[in-house]
């Protein structure tokens, strides 16, 4: 009995095989902030605190929370710190409120993240005989098929070929605004602006909703190249302007130009610059974008203090990770809470104030690169992302 239990307790642990595999020399481990932190003091999930589904559940339905989901973060965050653990059941999640947490997890991100557990999604895709696209692919088929629209849609040269296109519709927007300020009872007030700019911007992610029918479109195409590719969609989304996935560009539209009619200062900023380079009834450019800061500086504080998506997900299914001088097997999953790293003073003062000029590159103040990633980080970012922000600044600058 003696001689089993020494064996046992000689057998290492996960943590144990994980230090072990370090070079022998090396003594310390540095997060992403810098701060060096001793082998021996790295500790594990357990250690963390952790709170379960049912207390959420709770603060959601009695707290009122349900529809403040985001005010929730700054909550909890404040109660747990920076890391904390949420179970359910048999399965738990690792909660994470810092920026520097969430640089150190999308630096050690696998070649092939993972989104999670996608089986809903595709069951419903292969029900419907649709195919999968960027957002429900993985592994491999994943890698594959973002190499090829990496290469061809992240560089900016490449979103600039649809300009004229993005400007067509926001011609229509623009004179379909007109209309219903003319025909409303006022003379000046457009019923459901929400709605018409859902109608009329071009929504970086639909190309997960659309991707079965356009395989269809490809085809009956006979697409050669992932331009001609682009021009398909292109064609199609101006037939059909609703069949959007998800409201980035439209939301973020409708809260920048919420929080401009609160500020007059930051709004006659705008037109200023706008007025400089834009002279009479010129159409503006993705050149002519280049040359506005404060416009783009807007566009970028919008999606920080209201971020389309508040939160995330990511699985580390290849490798064990240490994450803020704490142990992490693989297979855990993480909550990236973008809501509440935006809105930490430490990293952006006075966070529920709209201040542009906190992006602009004159030294007034140097924003922390990972306190607001609206379109994602390295290989899993957003894949329209060039698209939206032309969108975006295109429509502000009319």
């Amino acid at each position: 009995m003696a001689g089993r239990l020494a064996l046992r307790s000689a057998e290492p642990t996960a943590v144990q095989v994980f230090l072990g595999s370090t070079t022998a020399s090396l003594n310390l481990k540095r997060n992403a902030g810098g701060n060096a932190t001793p082998l021996g003091s790295i500790k594990t999930e357990a250690d963390l605190t952790e709170i379960t589904l049912p207390t959420i559940l709770y603060r959601m339905i009695f707290k009122g929370y349900y529809n403040r989901m985001h005010e929730l973060q700054l909550y909890e965050r404040q109660l747990y710190g920076p890391m904390f653990k949420v179970r359910g059941g048999n399965t738990h999640v690792i909660s994470l409120n810092s920026v520097e947490l969430l640089e150190e997890l999308m630096r050690k991100d696998d070649k092939f993240p993972s989104r999670g557990d996608m089986t809903l999604w595709t069951e419903y895709r292969d029900m419907n005989g649709l195919g999968y696209g960027p957002i429900t692919e993985e592994g491999e088929k994943w890698y594959k098929l973002r190499l090829v629209l990496n290469k061809h849609m992240l560089h900016p040269k490449d979103s600039v070929q649809y300009e004229n296109m993005i400007n067509e519709v926001v011609t229509d927007f623009i004179k379909r605004v007109y209309h219903l300020r003319k025909m409303s009872s006022t003379g000046d007030l457009v019923p459901n602006m929400s709605n018409e700019m859902y109608r009329f911007t071009l929504e970086a992610w639909w190309w997960e909703c659309l991707w079965g029918i356009l395989k269809r479109k490809v085809e009956q195409h006979k697409v050669s190249n992932i331009h001609q590719f682009c021009d398909v969609i292109m064609e199609e989304w101006k037939r059909t302007p609703v069949a959007t996935c998800e409201a980035l560009t439209s939301n973020t539209m409708m809260w920048a130009l919420y929080l401009l009619s609160q500020d007059p200062k930051a709004q006659e900023t705008l037109y200023q610059e706008v007025n400089s380079i834009i002279k009479g009834d010129k159409v503006p450019t993705a050149e002519d974008i280049n040359s506005m800061p404060y416009l783009k500086s807007v566009i970028k504080e919008t999606l920080r203090m209201y971020p389309v998506v508040p939160m995330n997900s990511r699985l580390l299914s290849e490798n064990d990770v240490i994450i803020g001088g704490h142990f992490f097997p693989k297979k855990t999953t993480f909550i990236m809470n973008h809501y509440a790293i935006s809105h930490d003073e430490t990293v952006f003062p006075e966070p529920r104030v709209f201040k542009p000029e906190r992006w602009l590159r004159d030294g007034r103040e140097r924003p922390i690169p990972f306190g607001s990633i609206p379109f994602g980080f390295g290989v899993r970012g957003c894949v329209g992302k060039r698209i939206a922000e032309l969108e975006m600044h295109l429509a502000l600058a009319r």
